[in-house]
C-alpha cells in the first residue's frame, strides 16, 4: 500500500513521506515494514549522517538538495526520457526536476535528478531513454526489485543507450567517440567486390574486428580484399574522460548504396546511482546496460536501405557503464553491462543475413547475426543480360563478456559459362565488448551476492566513497 501512495504523491501530488526509504535500517526487508527501524535509526546518536559526494557531479550541493521521492509501482511499466526529464507510466506523465552538466569535450552531457528516495518495485520496468548520461543521486535509501534498463536495442537501427555512442553519429567518422568501432572497408573492381563489416565497440574491454574479405576470380584475373575494420579503443586506453560519465562505444557500420546504411550496434547507457544511505539490489531487481547488436542487408530490425545491393554486418555496440555507490550495498539481484554481436555479411543482391543479438542478461555472450549468399545467383541487369554473381556473406562476431571477430568472407572461384561474371564476399561485424561496474561503499568491499557481467578487473572496479561533510 505504501508503495502506491508513494507513487501517487510523487507523480499526481507532488508530496511525499517515505522515511522508510529516506532513513531506513540497512537490514530492514521491506518497504511497508520499515516504520519502526526507522524510529530506532532516527534516534541513535551513532548513526552517520554524513552525505555521499556523487562521482562525475560537478554541483554536488544542488544534487543532494532532492524534495520528492520516485516509487516506480509493481509490475509498472515507465519511461523516463533523461534529457527532458519527463516520467510516463501508463497514460500519466509528469517532469522530474533534474538540471543538466557538461562533462568533457566530446563526451556526452550529464543528467542530474535530485531524489530524497527512490523505488522500483517487483516486477517493473523502468526504461532510460535520451543522448545524456544519467546520475540519480539520493539522499536516502534506494530499494530495487525491478529492471532498471538503460540498454541500446538492435531494434532502433544505431541509436545508443542514455550516455551510450550511437553507430550513425558522425562523431565515429571524426573520431570522437573512438570507443566506438571502425567503419567497415570496401573495394569495388569491375567484376569483383569486397566489403568488411564495422568494428565492434569497446568500453571496459575491447571488442572484436570485423572480417576480412578476399574475393579472388580466376576466369578474369581480377581479385579485391579489404582488412577487417578495428575495433574501438577500451576505456582504459583511451583515458581521457576518466572525469566524465560514459557509457559504451557503437559497432562501426558498414557501407551499402553508396553510404554507411548498414548501422553498427548502439553503446549501452550509462548510469550512476548515488545514495548517502543503502542501496539495495533484490533478488528480482536487475540493472541492465548492454549494448545493442549490429544491424544486416535487410534484416527484420527494419534496415531496408539496401536492399537491392549487397553488404557487410555492423559492428556490435559495446555494453555501457553502471556506478553503483552508497554508504552500505546490498545486492543479491544482477548488474548486466555485456556487448552485442555483430551483424552477419549479405553476399548477394536481395539476400538477407541476420543482425546480432543484443547484449545478454547473462554469463553467455549474444549471438552474432548469420550470413548469407554462399550461392551463384543469377540475376537481371537491363540492357546488360543476365550477371551470375557469386558472393560469400560471414556471420558476425560474437558479443560480451567474451567479444569475437566478425568472420572472415572466403574467397570464391566461381564463374558461369555464359553471361557476365561477378564474385564478390561481404563479412561480419565484430562483437561488441563489455562495459565497466564501479562500486563505491564505506568499506570499499565488493559484496559477495548477486551477479555481475563482467565479473572482474579492469572492466569491474571496486574503491570507497567519498563523504561531503565531515562526521
Amino acid at each position: 500500500m505504501r508503495l502506491w501512495i508513494g507513487v501517487l504523491c510523487t507523480l499526481v501530488l507532488g508530496c511525499h513521506d517515505f522515511d522508510a526509504l529516506v532513513r531506513r535500517a540497512p537490514h530492514d526487508a521491506s518497504v511497508d515494514g520499515a516504520s519502526d527501524a526507522v524510529g530506532e535509526a532516527g534516534t541513535d546518536a551513532a548513526v552517520d549522517t554524513r552525505r555521499v559526494r556523487p562521482s562525475f557531479v560537478n554541483d554536488a550541493e544542488r544534487a543532494l538538495a532532492g524534495t520528492k521521492s520516485l516509487v516506480i509501482p509493481a509490475n509498472a511499466e515507465a519511461v523516463l526520457n533523461v534529457d527532458t526529464g519527463v516520467l510516463t507510466i501508463g497514460a500519466e506523465e509528469q517532469t522530474l526536476t533534474h538540471f543538466l552538466e557538461d562533462q568533457s569535450q566530446g563526451a556526452p552531457k550529464l543528467s542530474v535528478f535530485p531524489l530524497r528516495a527512490w523505488a522500483v518495485g517487483k516486477g517493473a520496468a523502468l526504461r532510460l531513454r535520451g543522448a545524456a548520461a544519467v546520475a540519480f543521486v539520493v539522499q536516502g535509501d534506494v530499494e530495487i526489485e525491478g529492471v532498471v534498463d538503460a540498454s541500446a536495442n538492435v531494434a532502433d537501427l544505431g541509436a545508443g543507450g542514455p550516455g551510450g555512442a550511437s553507430s550513425d553519429d558522425d562523431d565515429i567518422l571524426d573520431d570522437v567517440w573512438v570507443m566506438s568501432g571502425r567503419p567497415g572497408n570496401r573495394q569495388s573492381m569491375t567484376n569483383t567486390f569486397c566489403g568488411s563489416g564495422g568494428g565492434g565497440g569497446s568500453n571496459g574491454a575491447a571488442g572484436g574486428s570485423s572480417g576480412a574479405c578476399s574475393v579472388g576470380f580466376t576466369p578474369l584475373g581480377e581479385s579485391s580484399a579489404v582488412l577487417g575494420a578495428h575495433a574501438g579503443k577500451s576505456f582504459a586506453a583511451y583515458g581521457e574522460w576518466t572525469a566524465s560519465l560514459v557509457g559504451g562505444g557503437a559497432g562501426g557500420p558498414a557501407f551499402c548504396s553508396g553510404a554507411w546504411h548498414v548501422d553498427g550496434g548502439g553503446g549501452g547507457g550509462a548510469v550512476l546511482i548515488s545514495a548517502s544511505g543503502t542501496v539495495t539490489i533484490r533478488s528480482s531487481g536487475v540493472i541492465d546496460a548492454g549494448g545493442a547488436g549490429g544491424t544486416a542487408l535487410g534484416d527484420p530490425a527494419g534496415n531496408d536501405d539496401c536492399l537491392g545491393d549487397t553488404a557487410a554486418g555492423g559492428g556490435g555496440g559495446a555494453g555501457g557503464t553502471v556506478v553503483l555507490e552508497a554508504r552500505l550495498l546490498e545486492l543479491r539481484g544482477s548488474v548486466w553491462a555485456n556487448g552485442g554481436g555483430g551483424g552477419g555479411g549479405a553476399g548477394y543482391v536481395l539476400s538477407a543475413s541476420d543482425e546480432g543479438k543484443d547484449g545478454t542478461r547473462s554469463v553467455e555472450p549474444a549471438a552474432g547475426g548469420s550470413g548469407s549468399g554462399n550461392t551463384i545467383r543469377p540475376y537481371q541487369v537491363p540492357n546488360q543480360g543476365t550477371y551470375m554473381q557469386a558472393s560469400d556473406g560471414a556471420a558476425g562476431g560474437a558479443g560480451g563478456p567474451a567479444s569475437h571477430s566478425g568472420d572472415m568472407s572466403e574467397s570464391v572461384e566461381r564463374y558461369s559459362g555464359d553471361g557476365f561474371y561477378r564474385a564478390g564476399g561481404y563479412s561480419g561485424g565484430g562483437g561488441g565488448g563489455v562495459g565497466r561496474i564501479i562500486v563505491r561503499t564505506a568499506d570499499g568491499k565488493l559484496p559477495k551476492d548477486g551477479t555481475l557481467s563482467p565479473s572482474g578487473a579492469p572492466a569491474v572496479l571496486v574503491q570507497t566513497v567519498d563523504f561531503l561533510d565531515e562526521p
